[in-house]
């Protein structure tokens, strides 16, 4: 059985999955995009409700959630992580096409608005993680990618920014997803399809948070 938003099979939910919306993300991302809380999971309603220790910041409330949106290939990340960028793009997205009054100013975005199509690079992103989704036999609904069709957009990502984001991710996974870590212990980062490598230090942009998720 799959549901039609971004949707896991129930046999996915581990005691982790199951708070993945109570941790970070939850019914003030809903609202930002318009998401009624009581049809938008696959989770329980009860575990779906917001916090506010974030790096996202809101111009009108001065916090928000914790966003990364990840230069890294979506095979490396684990069922939460997937199921987070998924819903953190799709806010990114948001931002981006002036849908919402909150966010303007993330960091995370500034790569996205110095495309010539902002909407475009956030659509080819989502479209990677979708098609991610879909390996796993996820369903991410396509429905919501604005720009689906430039998916052959390409963004550069410095080797540095990639190194940087590979350790955070992999202290991320051995708290939570040890066996995911462990697949990908002796791996080498490799970039989300809409990226390539340049050479160069850590983004200007990055705010190191080691909550961030």
């Amino acid at each position: 059985m799959f549901w039609s938003y971004h949707c896991f099979h129930l046999s996915d939910l581990s005691p982790a999955m199951s708070r993945i919306f109570d941790q970070h993300l939850g019914a003030r991302i809903d609202a930002e995009l318009g998401i009624p809380t009581t049809v938008g999971l696959a989770v329980p309603v009860q575990t779906h409700r917001a916090t506010s220790n974030s790096t996202m910041e809101s111009e009108e409330t001065g916090g928000g959630f914790q966003v990364r949106i990840w230069s890294v290939h979506p095979r490396f990340l684990d069922g939460k992580g997937l199921v987070a960028g998924w819903r953190e793009a799709l806010l990114a997205q948001a931002v981006l096409a002036g849908r919402t009054r909150g966010y303007i100013r993330h960091p995370q975005l500034v790569r996205f608005r110095a495309q010539d199509d902002p909407i475009g690079a956030i659509g080819a992103y989502l479209v990677g993680l979708a098609d991610e989704a879909d390996a796993r036999d996820y369903r991410f609904d396509r429905t919501r990618i604005d720009r689906p069709s430039a998916r052959d957009a390409s963004m550069a990502v410095t080797d540095g920014q990639l190194w940087y984001e590979w350790a955070h991710l992999q202290a991320k996974l051995a708290a939570r997803s040890p066996e995911v870590a462990t697949r990908w212990r002796d791996a080498a980062p490799v970039p989300h399809p809409v990226f390539h490598i340049v050479p160069g230090p850590v983004e200007g942009w990055e705010r190191p948070n080691p909550a961030s998720a």
